[in-house]
């Protein structure tokens, strides 16, 4: 993983992770998670090719 942050409030928050998942091929993605009342409503996956990690 390159890099994770978060963003709060009372009523949620949005995580955000670069990461980079390797095989064959290495595929950049950025991963946004965004949770309210402490469940998950909804999930990104961007695939980021140009990323520099």
């Amino acid at each position: 993983m390159a890099a994770l942050s978060e963003a709060a409030n009372p009523k949620g928050a949005t995580v955000t992770a670069d990461v980079a998942f390797a095989g064959k091929s290495t595929v950049k993605v950025r991963y946004v998670l965004v949770y309210r009342d402490g469940k998950l409503i909804d999930e990104i996956w961007q695939v980021n090719p140009a990323a520099a990690y």
